[in-house]
């Protein structure tokens, strides 16, 4: 069997041909794989590059943070802290961000879902980076319920009120 090296070699070129060819998901299937095989920050760039061709913008600023923050020590490693601190800073400006406010809980803790995964309430009236696109916001309490969709441009900043009403 193939040594770990090699297979993970075998698999970054498929991952950058993918890249090459703009097939985004593919290439981030690709490189997923070399990275379960192998940690490498160069993984993680193409990964997170590919979730911005995408439009996972939050995803790719999770891993372009950790590039800069795992990469700062040595110097070939600084390279790959420079890159990612660079792509970073071009992509901040693009991700929307999303405050949700709430009223009508009445001192309840309420259930929140955002695209059916859950909010946490701690996060009320705190400004959140989000994907550009289509979303849906849902807030319970017992048998009250608010919804509201919205459709977010790159770099939008809005607020989404949800009102929970009397059943």
């Amino acid at each position: 069997s193939m040594h770990p090296e090699a297979l993970q070699e075998a698999v970054v070129e498929r991952g950058a041909d993918a890249f090459e060819q703009s097939k985004w998901s593919e290439s981030l299937d690709y490189f997923r794989r070399a990275e379960s095989i192998i940690h490498s920050p160069v993984h993680e760039l193409y990964m997170a590059r590919a979730h911005v061709q995408l439009g996972q913008f939050v995803q790719a600023r999770e891993l372009f943070l950790k590039v800069r923050r795992e990469n700062k020590d040595s110097e070939t490693a600084s390279k790959f802290a420079e890159s990612a601190a660079s792509d970073l800073s071009a992509l901040e400006p693009r991700i929307p961000q999303i405050t949700v406010q709430l009223d009508g809980a009445e001192g309840k803790e309420p259930e929140i879902t955002v695209d059916g995964r859950p909010f946490r309430s701690v996060l009320l009236g705190v400004p959140q980076p989000i994907d550009p696109g289509k979303h849906t916001f849902v807030a319970r309490v017992g048998d009250k319920e608010a919804r509201s969709e919205i459709q977010l441009a790159e770099g939008a900043e809005q607020t989404v009120g949800l009102e929970l009403a009397g059943a």
